[in-house]
């Protein structure tokens, strides 16, 4: 089990391209400090443009989810309008349209 765990750690992961980790504080099913360490072992090997997420201290993880998909969509969405590292996007009309988008199914 241990030997699993550390072949799918984040930790020992160098990746190539900005990346966006999620999290919320009250998640009850992931710690919230993951991600800081996932963060700080890929910056100690090198890598460069990795951001934090926080997706509420308040939501558990199943709303946490909801959260983390909307920002990262607005993450991927800002490569798509020309961002090289990435942005948080417009928070305001961008979360509300993905929000919406959410809400009506095709």
């Amino acid at each position: 089990m241990h030997k699993a765990l550390a072949d799918n750690s984040l930790c020992n992961w160098k990746p190539e391209n900005p990346v966006q980790l999620c999290y919320c504080n009250s998640d009850e099913q992931v710690n919230y400090k993951n991600s800081f360490v996932a963060r700080d072992g890929m910056k100690k090997l090198g890598a460069e443009h990795i951001t934090l997420r926080d997706g509420g201290k308040k939501y558990g993880h199943y709303k946490c989810a909801i959260f983390a998909s909307m920002y990262s969509k607005l993450y991927f969405d800002s490569f798509r309008n020309g961002s090289k590292y990435g942005r948080k996007g417009n928070p305001g009309k961008r979360f509300l349209l993905a929000l919406a988008r959410l809400a009506i199914k095709p």
